[in-house]
């Protein structure tokens, strides 16, 4: 699965470091983190964990999280959840 490849990558490129930028957050930080809104959805649809596949991008995600700038703008992934299944469910038919 190419999604897992990817995060495989990140995953290996955040490495023990804070953020993908060393000690601060930064570009990549904002670039990446709007799509752990998505995170729940994935596991969910594909049937996989990505908190037990990569930990560490989930303890990136909480750090990021901590920040009130990113905290107050990414949406609930429960939402995010909800409307991608209802989507799935009341368009494509899927359930």
């Amino acid at each position: 699965m190419e999604f897992m490849e990817v995060l495989k990558t990140l995953d290996s490129e955040l490495g023990d470091k804070s953020f993908f930028g060393g000690n601060v957050f930064g570009l990549v930080d904002i670039a990446f983190i709007g799509f752990y809104s998505w995170f729940r959805t994935y596991e969910v649809v594909a049937n996989f964990s990505i908190v037990a596949e990569f930990p560490k991008l989930i303890a990136w995600a909480e750090r990021c999280l901590k920040r009130e700038s990113v905290a107050k703008v990414l949406p609930d992934s429960d939402k995010v959840l909800k409307s991608v299944s209802d989507y799935r469910k009341n368009i494509l038919g899927i359930n």
